[in-house]
């Protein structure tokens, strides 16, 4: 794998933490097209190891394939009529 391109904590609620992260791999091997690994990991900060994450969900995307997965993502958020109803609050 090569270096991570980027990686969020899209949830933190002082014990329990998830990330995201999209790294580009690179192999002689690999169709043209370049790929990603899109990863979501999890970490229990009151654990007997808090520094370690458990992979939850990987899987290796093209281009194309993670742009179309990061438009579906905005859409289904641009359609929430708020932030509230979008998590099941109200």
């Amino acid at each position: 794998m090569a270096e991570s391109i980027s990686r969020i904590t899209f949830f933190d609620n002082g014990d329990l933490r998830y990330h995201a992260q999209v790294q580009a791999l690179s192999s002689p091997t690999l169709d043209a097209e370049s790929t990603y690994a899109f990863t979501i990991t999890s970490q229990k900060r009151l654990s007997k190891a808090p520094s370690e994450e458990l992979v939850k969900f990987l899987v290796c995307l093209s281009k194309s394939d993670l742009l179309r997965l990061s438009g579906l993502i905005q859409r289904a958020v641009a359609a929430a009529p708020c932030e509230e109803t979008a998590h099941g609050l109200l």
